[in-house]
């Protein structure tokens, strides 16, 4: 198989991994919002718990397929950025935080399901929980930050059309408001209100642009690829 083949294997992983965190995030139908009552959580986690166990994994593992998206998307951007190739950091550690993130919040939301199954203790539920709503607010400053900087080398270099650049730069405000739910307990701001889905659907139609545009610009230089 040829190097250009690889490459464009590569690239693919972000149509994979955008797959899989859409099934992943909405297999179980839609969660608890911040400000619901325990009862309510605690009954959704119950009845849930298959479906809630398999989209965790499911996201899980699309954090490995998020990684070599963005190991991608860094080459791609250090090449057409050259210099220190700072901004092309910059979105490669935005992704690399924001995949932790996303596998300590996996880990906290498998172990509520696993803690409401055995033992519903009230208090150790909602801590779970706001601890799981907490995590999925603070995501999105890394992911801004992935967006910001890919979309500055994009319009400085033409490395990508310069819609996409500009729609990269423009949609970190959105992903910025989105990191409020970090620190709201209810509201369309908090967890599982709709600011926070809108963001999910912007990043999943993003990574896709990016992967699409990623395999077709295997082969040719970022230079090239202005042309």
């Amino acid at each position: 198989m040829g190097e250009d083949r690889w490459e464009k294997l590569a690239a693919a992983t972000g149509i994979v991994f955008v797959v899989l965190v859409i099934v992943g995030s909405f297999i179980a139908g839609q969660p608890p919002k911040a400000g619901d009552p325990i009862k309510k959580i605690t009954a959704f986690a119950v009845e849930k718990r298959s479906a809630l166990l398999l989209g965790d994994y499911l996201s899980a593992v699309g954090v490995v397929f998020a990684l070599w998206f963005f190991g991608s998307l860094r080459s791609y951007l250090r090449r057409a950025e050259g210099g220190t190739g700072r901004l092309s950091a910059v979105a490669f550690g935005g992704g690399l935080l924001a995949g932790g993130i996303a596998l300590a919040a996996n880990a906290v939301g498998n172990t509520l399901v696993v803690r409401v199954t055995n033992s519903s203790d009230p208090a150790v539920v909602r801590a779970l929980f706001d601890f799981l709503g907490a995590l999925m607010g603070i995501i999105w400053f890394p992911i801004a930050a992935v967006a910001e900087a890919t979309g500055i080398v994009a319009v400085r270099t033409g490395s990508f059309p310069r819609w996409f650049g500009w729609a990269s730069i423009g949609l970190a405000l959105p992903f910025l408001i989105a990191g409020i739910g970090s620190s709201t307990s209810a509201g369309p701001l908090a967890q599982g209100g709709i600011v926070q889905t809108i963001a999910l659907i912007l990043f999943a139609l993003w990574v896709l642009a990016a992967s699409i545009l990623l395999i077709q610009r295997v082969g040719a230089s970022p230079r090239e690829a202005m042309r």
